[in-house]
């Protein structure tokens, strides 16, 4: 079994004011803060893997602070999809395997989907288009989805920890060399 979990990067520093924006019923959760200048977030709501959720924390979050911020669900470790939003609306997509959920025909899958490179380009200084559709549409498959965002991350300059960062994770105590970084908001409780 692989990995499942969702978070949203936000790039900024301002803690307080990120966990201002997720006081207005986001529900449970978990910030991660280790001083990169991104701020991790994770949900009980977008960890279910809902589009929808994750759509509105992005869009909530980036509609109430000028920063923008990037989603990540990792479902089993063989779909990567990854979302940059900003001024309150998802601008950029992406998904590792499209047509993974299709009916199987013993081909290969399609490519993977990409729209709006210049979204995440500009997430990080020095980052091109072509830099983004050379990580984000490989030549060659990855094993595992973590590995494509493991890429992602360090192209555009994320927190290491951001890979593989989920609330289900953090509520049962993977915390790793993380703890002392993590706070909880809505009622939730570092273990």
């Amino acid at each position: 079994m692989g990995n499942f979990y969702v978070n949203l990067c936000v790039k900024t520093d301002d803690v307080s004011a990120l966990l201002d924006v997720l006081g207005r019923g986001v529900g449970e959760g978990f910030l991660l803060d280790d001083r990169s200048g991104w701020l991790v977030v994770t949900t009980e709501k977008i960890e279910s893997q809902d589009q929808t959720e994750v759509d509105r924390l992005g869009n909530l979050i980036t509609a109430a602070m000028p920063a923008p911020a990037i989603s990540f669900m990792n479902h089993d470790d063989d779909i990567l999809s990854v979302d940059v939003f900003g001024g309150g609306a998802r601008v950029g997509s992406y998904n590792s395997t499209p047509d993974y959920w299709d009916e199987y025909t013993g081909e290969e899958h399609k490519k993977p989907a990409l729209t709006n490179p210049a979204a995440y380009a500009a997430l990080a200084e020095g980052v091109s288009e072509a830099d983004v559709i050379s990580v984000m549409v490989p030549e060659t498959d990855f094993v595992f989805a973590f590995e494509l965002q493991q890429n992602i991350a360090k192209m555009l300059g994320l927190p290491k920890a951001s890979v593989g960062l989920g609330y289900r994770y953090v509520s049962q105590g993977d915390l790793g060399n993380l703890r002392g970084m993590i706070t909880a908001f809505g009622g939730a409780t570092v273990p």
